[in-house]
């Protein structure tokens, strides 16, 4: 007996913000100039890199909405937002006048199965350390704190060989 034929298919939910703010995003990237889908493709295409850095201040200066959303959604959003960064540089490629091997790195690196994420920088929401609560958690916000003390982590053992 099957146990998968017991369980019950639920049909799935489109999450229609989600799809929104992503097609939003993919326009937002749309509007950058050439030069800066260059630098974006340079970036990305080098192994250890599969970040990119958006201005928060530029994005709300292209829809405020949009950054708002992102802003009080962030933890929800930010798989949509990872797929419009995919789905943009999978349509906008061909596009770019940039070198031969370059594309094909690219193509071959990022296309095909590496993962994209989106990080945001000049956030506006800032909060002290301690006067985070839950009521934050999945938010996008700028934490300001003080390191006051900090322990020097020092391995106990480096390398062994045991013999029975």
């Amino acid at each position: 007996m099957d146990i998968a034929q017991q369980v019950p298919q639920h049909p799935r939910v489109r999450d229609v913000l989600a799809d929104q703010c992503q097609r939003l995003f993919f326009e937002y990237l749309e509007s950058f100039d050439e030069n800066e889908k260059k630098t974006m493709i340079d970036e990305l295409s080098q192994p250890q890199r599969s970040t990119v850095l958006i201005n928060y201040r530029h994005l709300s200066n292209f829809n405020d909405r949009l950054s708002r959303v992102i802003q009080d959604e962030y933890y929800r959003l930010l798989p949509s937002l990872s797929r419009g960064l995919k789905q943009f540089f999978r349509e906008h490629i061909p596009k770019i006048d940039i070198e031969a091997e370059k594309l094909e790195r690219f193509k071959r690196t990022v296309l095909n199965d590496k993962e994209l994420y989106v990080a945001f920088s000049d956030v506006q929401m800032r909060y002290k350390l301690r006067n985070l609560n839950t009521s934050k958690m999945g938010m996008l916000i700028r934490i300001t704190g003080q390191v006051i003390r900090t322990y020097p982590v020092h391995p106990e053992l480096v390398s062994a060989t045991f013999i029975c």
